[in-house]
């Protein structure tokens, strides 16, 4: 498509057009993908503080500096996001900014009075809330709803529609990857993360928590399969645009250590000695490795929604 003067489209595209809707739509995702851009590291943030926060309340003190970067690092970024929130025209109801705002507010004043239970169900939940504000976003902002359409007119003078946006099954797929499945795969990995550490602090696992763990593993490497199963059905275009999920399948190995290694030093030994550090690292690394395919998966979703609003 041919590119025009701001006057010249103002005077072929009048308010209330077809053309000017596309637009409105074209410029309302890709809102909603900024914002969505700021949500993503804020839940990383907070995956990061549940795993040092269980540490320090254990009694390891050297996670100290830790959990107040990350606590002052995530009141920065819920103040961001509020107000970009406000200045993208309110893609999340303002109310709902607020009260996570708030929610995270209070648990700050009194983290250490929660408890080590407390404290992480805290964080699930919120961390649960977060995810499901972003996937309804990202619903609502209709990459692939039959409703999102570029009107033509047929040669009757009738109209016509085709879809903007995702349009392939490959482009589906990417939406579902980077919105529910990698983050669903992080937030299992980050959680047992968090578990083990407080656990190797303690020096032993609880019955009750040895059987969240073993939900937690089971969970991963289904989560890990249905990912596999993916990267399986894209076609090769769209993989060269994302290479950080042949990143993830070269380093399928090192989840699968982790794994054994909670199994062998954390769930099966009655006295735990395994360094809590290494471990809180060897999963954030993990961990980086899928959040740099939600990264990519992004502005994949970002440049195919550029190409269909030109074509």
């Amino acid at each position: 498509m041919a590119v025009k003067s701001s006057n010249h489209l103002q005077q072929e595209v009048p308010p209330g057009s077809a053309t000017t809707d596309l637009l409105s739509e074209y410029v309302r995702q890709h809102r909603v993908l900024l914002l969505v851009r700021h949500i993503n590291p804020l839940i990383i943030a907070i995956q990061q503080h549940r795993g040092a926060s269980l540490a320090l309340l254990e009694g390891d003190e050297s996670f100290t500096g830790q959990v107040s970067t990350l606590r002052q690092d995530i009141t920065t970024r819920l103040n961001i996001i509020r107000s970009l929130n406000a200045l993208l025209g309110y893609i999340m109801p303002d109310d709902q900014c607020r009260e996570i705002e708030e929610r995270w507010e209070v648990f700050v004043s009194k983290w250490r009075e929660d408890g080590v239970i407390g404290n992480f169900e805290f964080h699930n939940e919120l961390i649960e809330q977060l995810m499901a504000v972003l996937i309804e976003i990202v619903e609502d902002a209709r990459y692939f709803s039959p409703t999102n359409q570029d009107i033509t007119v047929s040669a009757e003078g009738r109209t016509t529609a085709a879809p903007l946006g995702v349009v392939s099954d490959d482009q589906l797929k990417v939406v579902e990857l980077v919105t529910r499945d990698i983050p669903m795969l992080i937030e299992n990995i980050a959680r047992t993360r968090g578990l083990s550490v407080h656990m190797a602090v303690l020096g032993r696992c609880e019955p009750d928590q040895k059987v969240m763990l073993n939900q937690l593993l089971q969970t991963i490497i289904h989560k890990k399969e249905r990912i596999r199963t993916t990267h399986r059905g894209l076609s090769r275009e769209t993989l060269k645009s994302l290479p950080a999920l042949m990143e993830t399948l070269l380093h399928e190995h090192k989840l699968v250590d982790l794994l054994v290694l909670i199994k062998e030093q954390i769930l099966l030994p009655e006295s735990i000695d395994i360094d809590s550090h290494m471990l809180f690292r060897f999963a954030t690394e993990i961990i980086q490795v899928y959040s740099a395919v939600i990264e990519q998966g992004i502005s994949l979703i970002q440049r195919n929604l550029d190409a269909s609003v030109i074509a």
